[in-house]
């Protein structure tokens, strides 16, 4: 969590992009899949932090490693991101550093340390940020784990599983007045269970707090919290009903969205408006989903396991806005346990964990992908979100002409994406029919978009989900078929297999005919078929975008 601002139909089938389960590119990624520069440390990283021009990382290790040597470092380092070399800097602690935020020349760090430099400090200190030497007049002791720390506004928010800071009651949540470097009286709010991640506005006027609590000052809030500087709850309970654990947040820079890094067997990120509490999108991992960080319009998050199978993927990005995810960085990564901690600037991304490998590079449980390098980003203009508002018929009859542009559509129901049934995460359950066992085939879809023409489109780009099969249209041609037999398609079509776990959630990409785009008003139309009339569960979402 970064705590201040930094910052075409050819003959009767289309042509798919990808055939795993991992989304076409997006909005553009800065930075390259290799890392640059090999640092190194020699055991886990639990936390980072980007600075000007230096990566400070925490953890379980007591030696770093760069472009200059070895040296001895007690669970916190930090390195010159030009040259890759160890700094002078040096704070070593007694017990492991689990959360890092930077205010100005302060560095923070809170864990399970109970000295720090030599000098007492339970679970929370202040350093300075050049030399690592620490802050005589930081006293704000927590008599529990510190897990997440962000700072904003002049204050340091602190969350964990302590019940006092400063030897005043604080159960896992509080805040301390930085010109002061005292514990802040108005800031305290009660919840139920450990706080593992914190997130704030850019402008400090909202703090996020994540973690394993049900509610906070006794009101129900899932994991995930909205908060005043006065430690008030506010805006609405966000609809996180993963029913497991918010491990790491970051808000984007304007403040209308929060992304959040779930574990236990949710296993995802996530995407929530600020304003509605609406989970906007979300990316299933095969493990938890453990970090998570903004930049430039891009999440990026990390996980163990591996995604969609894969178990060479350790940390993925995706468009903000939609949640589709980036080939265009997909490095791979060693290590079962894989990302822990990110962060990202400008600058670039910066990851800690447990790997030893990325893209073939021998690193040391962190890595910096530098984004000075980069490429030029191609121009994309997004048509269709995921989420998206659908007009459906859910009869099982088709109607004449339903995929034109021309039908009258007046009459269908209207709802978002994620549409479907059986799955207990539809934004919109649709109708099967009157029979649970016999269940219509087949469900239609509509939504009206507009193109302006605005510049060259070398390439369209459809992410779609479908569970189980799907025939797409573009102002009534067909321009892509997804799981389903070739030959003519009818209501009563069956999908051309089931599609069951990680395979049911995954959006595939699909180029479609630049030709059957028009300037002004377009319809794309989905028709989504079941493999069998006893199928459990229907689902769909569909984003549209365009590269030149």
């Amino acid at each position: 969590m970064t705590p201040f601002v930094r910052r075409a139909l050819v003959g009767t089938a289309a042509v798919a992009v990808v055939a795993a389960p991992l989304a076409a590119q997006a909005a553009f990624v800065p930075v390259p899949e290799t890392p640059t520069h090999r640092i190194a440390v020699d055991n886990v990283v639990r936390a980072v932090v980007v600075g000007d021009g230096v990566a400070y990382v925490g953890g379980d290790f007591t030696s770093a490693t760069g472009s200059n040597g070895t040296f001895s470092r007690s669970r916190v380092a930090a390195f010159d991101l030009n040259t890759g070399a160890v700094l002078p800097f040096r704070a070593d602690t007694n017990g492991v550093v689990r959360a890092l935020a930077l205010s100005g020349s302060a560095l923070y760090l809170g864990g399970d340390f109970t000295t720090i430099g030599g000098q007492s400090r339970s679970r929370l200190a202040e350093v300075s940020a050049d030399t690592g030497a620490v802050a005589t007049a930081f006293r704000v002791n927590a008599n529990g784990a510190v897990r997440a720390l962000a700072s904003a506004g002049g204050r340091l928010y602190v969350g964990g599983n302590f019940g006092t800071l400063a030897g005043v009651s604080r159960p896992r949540l509080a805040a301390v007045d930085l010109a002061n470097r005292t514990l802040d009286p108005a800031f305290d709010p009660v919840v139920d269970a450990t706080v593992l991640a914190l997130a704030t506005n850019p402008d400090g006027s909202r703090v996020y707090a994540g973690g394993s609590f049900l509610t906070v000052d006794g009101q129900p809030r899932n994991y995930l919290a909205g908060l005043s500087p006065a430690g008030d709850l506010v805006g609405p309970a966000f609809a996180n009903s993963s029913g497991y654990p918010v491990l790491a947040l970051d808000s984007d820079d304007t403040g209308s969205r929060v992304f959040a890094a779930i574990g236990g067997s949710g296993n995802q990120a996530a995407g929530f408006s600020t304003g509605t509490g609406a989970r906007l999108w979300r990316q299933r991992a095969d493990g938890d989903v453990q970090a998570v960080t903004y930049q430039a319009g891009n999440v990026y998050f990390g996980f163990h396991e591996g995604f969609g199978g894969d178990t060479t993927l350790r940390l993925l990005a995706a468009d903000a806005t939609t949640g589709q995810l980036e080939n265009s960085f997909r490095p791979p990564i060693n290590s079962y346990w894989g990302i822990r901690a990110l962060d990202a600037t400008e600058r670039g991304v910066l990851a800690g964990g447990e790997f030893t490998n990325v893209k073939g590079v021998e690193v040391g449980r962190a890595a910096f992908f530098d984004a000075l390098d980069g490429p030029t980003p191609p121009q994309s203009t997004l048509l269709v979100p995921t989420g998206a508002p659908w007009k459906y018929r859910d009869t099982g009859v088709e109607a004449t002409g339903w995929a034109t542009g021309s039908y009258d559509d007046g009459t269908w129901p209207t709802g978002n994406a994620e549409l479907g049934y059986g799955d207990a995460d539809e934004d919109t359950v649709v109708g099967f029919g009157p029979s649970a066992t016999n269940k219509y085939r087949t469900t239609w879809f509509r939504h009206r978009f507009t193109w302006d023409g605005s510049h060259p489109v070398d390439q369209i780009i459809a992410e779609l989900l479908a569970d189980d099969g799907a025939v797409v249209y573009l102002n009534g041609q067909e321009v892509a078929r997804d799981n389903m037999p070739t030959g003519g398609i009818t209501a009563t079509t069956l999908a051309a297999s089931n599609r069951s776990g990680t395979a049911e959630t995954a959006f595939r990409a699909f180029s479609l005919p630049v030709g059957a785009l028009n300037p002004g008003v377009n319809t794309i139309a989905v028709e989504v078929h079941q493999d069998a009339a006893s199928s459990s569960d229907l689902s769909f979402d569909l984003s549209l975008r365009v590269q030149g």
